[in-house]
């Protein structure tokens, strides 16, 4: 990804109001089996963009429901990324770079009786900076 392609992704999140962002390289990760990881998607994969929003604090200190809140907070914030995510795809792919949404709750894979997203999400973020 050059630096223009950055400032263009850069850009749009923060118009869309996501303030936390990272890249990293593509890389297996330890404990996670290789069908999870990021070149198992596209085979060339340069880099991993995460992005995310913050939980607002009160849904996890609310003192009743607090599951129901987090329940559709998720429910409303994995469609958000997901529609941001098909945006960056669409930018990079104009800028002559092939990309893949990965999306933040389904599809689930199952493998050897754990639960998978298409990536791990949560350890890519980590490796992202932003997890």
């Amino acid at each position: 990804m050059m630096k223009g392609e950055l400032s263009k992704i850069i850009n749009l999140l923060g118009k869309r109001g996501i303030p936390l962002s990272g890249i990293s390289e593509p890389k297996e990760l330890a404990g996670i089996p290789a069908q999870f990881s990021p070149p198992s998607i596209l085979k060339d994969c340069r880099s991993v963009l995460c992005h995310a929003v913050p939980i607002p604090k009160g849904i996890l200190h609310a003192e009743s429901n607090s599951s129901l809140f987090f329940w559709r907070f998720s429910n409303m914030t994995y469609r958000f990324l997901d529609t941001v995510s098909n945006e960056i795809c669409m930018l990079l792919e104009a800028h002559g770079h092939l990309a893949a949404p990965i999306y933040s709750c389904f599809p689930w894979k199952v493998c050897d009786k754990k639960f998978y997203g298409l990536l791990p999400l949560a350890y890519l973020s980590q490796e992202c900076g932003i997890g």
